[in-house]
């Protein structure tokens, strides 16, 4: 059954409204802008392995905020679809107002607000944060970046979204399979990354050969620009240039490419005799409580918990 709050009492149903949120969702506080047209029902669905929210709600707002970190639905990005009505988003220094059909990308990890003035009807697609910097690696991820209804990406995506909801399931324990996520990942990219000039990119064979020593050394905690350029043959500023063309520097490069492999061995049941504190050593990383610091700022877990969500759904 729906939970619902269309009650008489005001306090009864920002009670039953806040429960219902923090059984679908968790870590959102909710303000009522206008009590009179205070109404609101959420649901979490499962849709061939990807989960959403379906979301009806009018004169209220839902904040989530830096403290709010900890809970448990901060490792995803939620696509949103405004299905009726109309909605405003914020997050950073981005903000969207979304008419029927547009869609919009938030990060759980970092604060937002999403205000619903007068009644609206939206789909939350939430997806996982790992999945999601796996796939779009080395592109700026957009949020709060409203996607039109009437471009043309966002026709394709559409009915995708639509049909997933319509068949949606109560249960969360539907496929494990990333296909459907994949393939709307890779429909979004173009949507909500920020794109680079594959010429600029690609143009430098140092930047290649740059990659190529990086991914062999990884694991070497004493590599540094310096080491990389005097392998090229090349300055170190000169080296720093190259990775300009990948909107990064040198250290975040590494230090992502570290995170990556680090989430890949905590992953790994046959890994698992093997601590935190070893992984992270092993791929470079010489403080404990640093690595524990920029891995969660990443993927939005901490390298245990991350672990132990792992080794569920595995």
């Amino acid at each position: 059954m729906i939970k619902t709050t269309n009650f008489t009492e005001i306090d009864q149903r920002l009670a039953d409204w806040e429960k219902s949120v923090d059984t679908s969702v968790g870590g959102l506080n909710t303000q009522v802008n206008d009590s009179k047209h205070f109404a609101g029902q959420i649901r979490r669905f499962c849709s061939y392995g990807m989960e959403f929210t379906n979301v009806r709600a009018s004169g209220l707002s839902l904040q989530r905020q830096k403290k709010d970190s900890e809970d448990r639905d901060n490792q995803y990005f939620y696509l949103i679809h405004q299905a009726h009505g109309i909605s405003k988003v914020q997050q950073e220094h981005s903000s969207a107002t979304l008419q029927i059909g547009d869609m919009v990308l938030l990060d759980s990890n970092q604060p937002f607000l999403i205000e619903y003035p007068k009644e609206g009807h939206q789909y939350c697609f939430h997806i996982p944060r790992d999945l999601a910097l796996n796939n779009w690696r080395y592109t700026r991820i957009l949020t709060a970046k409203k996607v039109a209804a009437d471009t043309d990406m966002a026709s394709l995506v559409t009915p995708l979204l639509k049909k997933a909801a319509a068949v949606a399931s109560t249960s969360p324990a539907g496929w494990k399979e990333d296909c459907l996520l994949n393939a709307v990942l890779s429909l979004l990219q173009p949507l909500f990354t920020q794109t680079r000039d594959r010429s600029k990119e690609y143009h430098s064979i140092y930047l290649q050969k740059a990659m190529t020593f990086i991914e062999r050394n990884l694991n070497d905690s004493a590599i540094d620009a310096q080491v990389v350029a005097n392998h090229l043959g090349i300055s170190s500023r000169h080296l720093q240039r190259i990775f300009k063309t990948l909107d990064t520097s040198f250290s975040r490069l590494v230090r992502e490419h570290r995170l990556s492999a680090c989430a890949s061995d905590l992953a790994n049941p046959k890994l698992i005799h093997l601590d935190v504190t070893s992984i992270a050593f092993h791929w470079g990383f010489k403080d404990c409580a640093h690595f524990s610091r920029v891995f969660k700022d990443y993927y939005g877990l901490s390298p245990s918990q991350y672990r132990v969500k792992k080794a569920t759904l595995s």
